[in-house]
């Protein structure tokens, strides 16, 4: 009973780091982190973005290098945070949306923190072995760590379909194509995984354009991004996220995209699998 008790507070608690990682601005990974004391009172929080009073535009954050080297991640926040109000974080447990990296599991070890916590989830295969690392970090200093299975509180909605919702995403690729690009064999658009987010797993539309520039050879365009979560979590889209590189092409096909969109089978489907579409503000 006491395990049990403990796993639904441990899911309460990354509930609530998925909503702080949902106020991050950074357009492709969201991150959230939420300390916890000892009589589960919260501690801090935090999320990854750029430092207080720096400015967050959107060309900073788009450039993957210079937001990279900008960029505090959620953890850090969250201790940084402390640090400023002048709380101590000895014996606190900590939970993310995300496995530490090792500059993270470092920042726990020296702030004190006994436990730390994140969903299960696939991990990217680029950053698994920073990941590892970190745990062994963790382990040898002896701080509990792992991953638990979230679920959603009760009353959430349970209705989401992982293969219906991904067939829509390929159905979608398939009309990009057939609509913007009939006949370019030399034009590709594809539904590709990417890292897994707040619990889901992320899949995007892509669009890649050959050219005829020897500099750059070529461009790929991410139109449509969606984050297909484990069972009972609801699914939610960043449409129109971030260029992986710069898309002369863009707005062209963001037109053709949204024109899809309002086709009544696809908006029909996109409200019986409850995708919370969203465009970006620009």
């Amino acid at each position: 009973m006491g395990a049990e008790r403990n796993l639904k507070w441990d899911r309460r608690f990354l509930e609530l780091a998925g909503l702080l990682a949902s106020w991050s601005k950074d357009p492709s990974t969201k991150v959230g982190c939420v300390i916890i004391g000892p009589s589960r009172e919260i501690v801090s929080t935090g999320y990854n973005g750029l430092p207080r009073g720096v400015n967050d535009s959107e060309e900073r954050l788009n450039c993957r290098e210079l937001k990279y080297q900008l960029t505090v991640h959620a953890e850090q926040n969250a201790i940084l945070h402390a640090a400023r109000i002048g709380v101590p974080l000895l014996g606190c447990s900590a939970y993310a949306t995300w496995p530490p990296c090792t500059r993270c599991a470092v920042s726990w070890v020296q702030a004190g923190i006994a436990r730390v916590v994140w969903p299960q989830l696939e991990l990217p295969d680029r950053w698994r072995q920073d990941f590892e690392l970190a745990a062994s970090i963790l382990s040898e200093a002896g701080v509990e760590a792992g991953a638990v299975v979230a679920e959603l509180g009760e009353g959430a909605d349970q209705s989401v379909d992982h293969d219906e919702a991904l067939q829509l995403l390929h159905d979608l690729a398939n009309a990009i194509r057939r609509k913007r690009f009939q006949g370019q064999k030399s034009v590709q658009v594809a539904v590709l995984p990417g890292c897994a987010v707040n619990g889901g797993q992320q899949y995007k539309i892509a669009v890649h354009l050959p050219s005829g520039a020897a500099a750059d050879p070529s461009y790929t365009c991410v139109l449509f991004r969606a984050y297909l979560p484990f069972e009972g979590y609801p699914v939610t889209v960043d449409m129109f996220g971030e260029e992986e590189r710069s898309c002369a092409d863009k707005a062209t096909l963001e037109a053709t995209l949204k024109e899809i969109l309002r086709h009544p089978d696809f908006k029909q489907r996109l409200t019986s699998l409850d995708l919370m579409a969203k465009q970006r503000q620009r």
